[in-house]
């Protein structure tokens, strides 16, 4: 769904408080902590205040803003006193790049190998996996209790010097309010001590005379920890390097830079592998001309190439089908969104009793407690069943495949099995299917006789072809390989 007003307001609300608080930080060597807070490194799935539903309860929001201050303070209280740093490990093999990434994307073998990016033999690649609760390596901290105490009143000097400018020029309205208390629950959390303490690792271990590194990499475009990576990569002078990892559309441009920070000091990519030229075009506004956006595809679809999944017949045998599969996505609301379309259909009458609705959860899906029991009351009630198969067998026995924002709807159509796109109007849903009618529906209007439509709307030749072509499954695969000729690395190891 198309962003709301009040959400377009407040991305220009959070531009212009990220830009304040940046350049006023930016003289004790602070400023990208603005960036990677939520109101730097904005998403939909890290707060609530971004969604359309927030704040039309007046009470709500005064009670959103005072636990704000109170819960996230003693929370910050704390963690003042119980944050001991965090673990990393360092995989040295004295090659060019650096590679930063959380150990939940890897293998989790010795060698810890990711879906996101290829490793070539001859092409090396150095790597710093981190973890927040996972014990892995070495544990890191920089921050004695005294520059706990520093940072914070640095941090908290340039926030009360904002809200009195505000005050002055009269400047102060309620999408402003909402974004400090974004930023707010964040800072006074004290959830920013990972943020200091990945900065001032990553920082050591690139420094001159400890390595030769040419370049950094982060295999997450959008997410906070590669915004640190971008600002060591700036400040020593080396290649920042990243890469699409998710679809990018129109509606999912908020997630990147705001023409107003890009008159900051804000650190980006120097290389940006993307999909396809129409992403390129899309986000070339968001970016300094500098930024190369050289095509990739990433390996995470490398299987459905290997397996055939990208050229099968688009003909479905009934036969060998057995339910409708909703399939979920990783965020909170995604998993909302898609059990209020399930009980929408299980509570028209006349309903299908004989049509089995499978869910198949998010691998790493965070669920509230209030949707847990949901589902455990459907299950138990046989209304619906929890799959435990594999995801190819499961899109191999599906009637129709219906998700939110998750890509499990792209690898359906490929295989030619019909898919349903759904969004709650309460939540901001990026659709991974083409706009229109055709593929997308809302929650509330879900019935069962536009599921026996869409059960008949198989998938296409052209539509096929667009996604095969916004994939880039054409281009190279994100490899090492490509990063060293990309940035023309030589491979030796002085």
């Amino acid at each position: 769904m198309a962003l709301t007003t009040r959400t377009e307001r407040l991305i220009d609300a959070a531009a212009e408080l990220n830009t304040s608080l940046a350049k006023k930080l930016d003289e004790s060597g602070l400023g990208f902590l603005v960036w990677a807070s939520p109101t730097g490194s904005r998403s939909p799935e890290e707060t609530l205040v971004w969604h359309p539903d927030y704040g039309k309860n007046f009470l709500s929001r005064i009670i959103y803003y005072i636990s704000c201050i109170v819960i996230s303070s003693l929370k910050g209280a704390l963690r003042f006193w119980g944050y001991k740093g965090f673990n990393y490990v360092h995989i040295n093999k004295k090659s060019r790049i650096l590679l930063v990434m959380p150990d939940e994307i890897t293998d989790h073998s010795d060698r810890y190998r990711t879906s996101y990016l290829s490793e070539d033999e001859g092409f090396p690649v150095d790597k710093i996996v981190f973890s927040r609760s996972k014990r892995i390596g070495r544990r890191f901290t920089s921050l004695p209790y005294f520059k706990k105490i520093k940072l914070f009143f640095n941090i908290t000097h340039a926030i009360i010097k904002d809200v009195f400018e505000r005050t002055r020029k009269r400047a102060i309205n309620i999408y402003y309010l909402d974004i400090l208390a974004t930023f707010l629950e964040w800072f006074l959390s004290q959830t920013w001590y990972f943020h200091v303490d990945l900065y001032s690792l990553i920082k050591t271990l690139v420094s001159p005379g400890q390595s030769n590194y040419k370049a950094l990499t982060a295999v997450h475009e959008m997410h906070f920890y590669s915004k640190i990576v971008w600002q060591v990569a700036k400040e020593e002078s080396l290649s920042g390097v990243t890469a699409q990892h998710a679809m990018i559309i129109p509606e999912k441009l908020w997630y990147f830079p705001h023409k107003k920070e890009n008159e900051t000091k804000f650190a980006m990519p120097d290389v940006f592998f993307v999909y396809s030229e129409e992403t390129k075009n899309m986000l070339g506004e968001n970016y300094p001309p500098t930024t190369k956006f050289p095509l990739c595809y990433s390996p995470r679809f490398k299987g459905w190439k290997d397996t055939g999944a990208v050229s099968k017949s688009p003909e479905v045998k009934r036969e060998n089908k057995e339910f409708i599969l909703f399939a979920g996505g990783l965020t909170p609301f995604d998993t909302t969104s898609l059990l209020e379309a399930i009980d929408n259909l299980l509570n028209i009458k006349n309903s299908r009793e004989n049509m089995r609705i499978r869910y198949r959860l998010h691998p790493h899906a965070r669920i509230r407690f209030r949707d847990k029991v949901r589902i455990s009351n459907a299950v138990n009630s046989k209304k619906l069943e929890l799959s435990n198969n594999s995801l190819v067998e499961d899109l191999e026995k599906s009637f129709l495949v219906i998700g939110a924002y998750t890509m499990v709807l792209r690898q359906a159509a490929l295989m030619g099995i019909p898919v349903l796109s759904i969004c709650s109007n309460k939540y901001i849903h990026p659709s991974v299917l083409p706009p229109g009618e055709k593929w997308n529906a809302v929650t509330g209007e879900l019935s069962w006789d536009r599921i026996i439509q869409q059960m008949n709307t198989v998938p296409d030749g052209a539509i096929k072809k667009s996604l095969i072509k916004d994939l880039g499954m054409d281009n190279a695969e994100f490899s090492t390989k490509l990063i060293y000729e990309t940035c023309n690395l030589d491979k030796g190891k002085d």
